[in-house]
């Protein structure tokens, strides 16, 4: 029969004396390191499931919206009552909170939702200018639209900063004053559209087509407007970086009114040559 090994003394028995900090260390570093990649582990997994719980909260956030609005369709007549019915502010009520609350991906099937119902184009069942349920001053940040379109939508004021606009169709829509600083509008259709005021600092305009578009006093520092048309725009009194008139390079200037105010005479079928 072995011997049986005496048990380890309670580190409050030691005699701390005879301990060297090599003797210390060895006592302590690994339970240390230990409780250490416990802790990590059980952040990490709260840190999860909060992730997945608020993911959760979105997701009952936008089914509740499609159907709160679809009983608003189908029970009180949502896209026959009259601009200020009371019907069409508790709609625009209930949009822009769900549009506070929820991620850039779920924004842009709330979006698509509407864009499809025709609710956020003009009203032309009234001959009205305004939209069952207009889109100003909306939260639509990071926002993913790629491909929606957009056609003469009203979203004056809106927050589209670092949204996802690549190949959107926004024909004759009313964003004046919106902000769209790094969003990305790489080949977006932006005829006519009016973008007076806007923020569209460093945003990603490559190939875009911005013919005949309201561009006045717009903030383009930083953007990009490689091969982006701009036939017939207007851009007097753009703010651009100093001196920073190479931002128009490859783009195509015709009959455009410069940042300056004097108006861009070259060819329409050749790009600005690089500088």
């Amino acid at each position: 029969m072995r011997p049986r090994k005496a048990s380890r003394e309670p580190w409050w028995n030691w005699n701390w004396k005879d301990k060297t900090i090599w003797d210390l260390s060895k006592d302590f570093a690994v339970p240390a390191l230990l409780a250490l990649g416990v802790f990590h582990l059980q952040d990490a997994a709260k840190k999860q499931e909060l992730k997945i719980a608020n993911d959760q909260v979105k997701q009952e956030i936008l089914t509740k919206y499609f159907d709160q609005t679809s009983a608003l369709l189908l029970d009180r007549k949502l896209r026959s009552a009259k601009p200020g019915n009371e019907v069409r502010v508790i709609a625009r009520a209930r949009t822009l909170s769900a549009l506070r609350n929820l991620d850039g991906g779920r924004k842009g099937d709330l979006v698509q939702f509407l864009s499809e119902a025709n609710l956020i184009q003009q009203d032309l069942l009234h001959q009205e200018k305004e939209s069952v349920i207009e889109l100003d001053d909306a939260d639509l940040a990071e926002a993913k639209l790629t491909g929606v379109k957009l056609i003469k939508v009203r979203m004056i004021g809106a927050n589209l900063s670092k949204a996802y606009l690549v190949a959107a169709k926004l024909t004759k829509a009313n964003l004046a004053v919106v902000k769209l600083n790094e969003a990305s509008l790489y080949g977006a259709d932006l005829v006519e559209t009016d973008l007076a005021h806007a923020d569209l600092s460093r945003a990603t305009l490559e190939r875009a087509n911005l013919s005949k578009a309201n561009l006045t006093e717009v903030d383009l520092r930083g953007a990009n407007l490689s091969k982006a048309t701009l036939k017939g725009a207007n851009l007097s009194k753009a703010k651009l970086d100093f001196l920073d008139f190479a931002i128009f390079q490859n783009s195509y200037l015709c009959e455009t009114t410069m940042p300056d105010d004097t108006k861009s005479n070259r060819d329409c079928n050749k790009p600005v040559p690089e500088l």
